[in-house]
């Protein structure tokens, strides 16, 4: 309801105080997949956040990839994923590279966002990555548990203000 405060880089600042400088480079609908239909590589947020060198970087993709028109580009998810990283890694200020996996998304069925998608296909490869590059992962996707509470998600998929709190 109040993006200014309750959104998540807003929790996110006033939790973390005023010695870090948080940014939101995020953009709704973006998917990992080049071929998606929104790619965050072609958005001026991805360029933006390079060009502010960050010390620390979050990344939370795979929501938007696990759409019917873009899932079946997975077999690139794990290597464009690798890219990303790398975009960050060779940043001069060698930022600490957090993934966190997607939340659960409480949509029913499978023409749209896809939850079993996400837990079955995307969060493996996250995990993979993690584990190879040895690089923080944070389980994202567990945080609503199984069943939809309304008051974390109103729409299925987007937490709201109390939603992003607790992540």
């Amino acid at each position: 309801e109040d993006r200014d405060s309750q959104s998540y880089p807003a929790q996110l600042q006033e939790f973390l105080g005023q010695d870090y400088d948080v940014r939101n480079f995020g953009v709704n609908g973006a998917t990992l997949l080049h071929k998606g239909d929104n790619p965050y590589i072609q958005t001026g947020a991805y360029r933006s956040s390079l060009e502010f060198n960050p010390h620390i970087v979050l990344i939370k993709l795979g929501t938007n990839d696990s759409k019917p028109h873009n899932r079946v580009h997975l077999e690139a998810y794990k290597q464009q994923y690798l890219e990303l990283i790398d975009a960050y890694a060779t940043l001069s200020s060698k930022p600490r590279i957090i993934l966190l996996t997607p939340v659960k998304c409480f949509i029913p069925g499978e023409n749209d966002i896809c939850d079993r998608v996400i837990s079955d296909d995307i969060i493996p490869k996250i995990k993979e990555i993690a584990y190879e590059r040895d690089i923080e992962i944070i389980n994202m996707h567990n945080m609503f548990g199984d069943k939809w509470d309304q008051t974390q998600m109103p729409d299925r998929l987007h937490p709201s203000g109390k939603g992003t709190g607790r992540m």
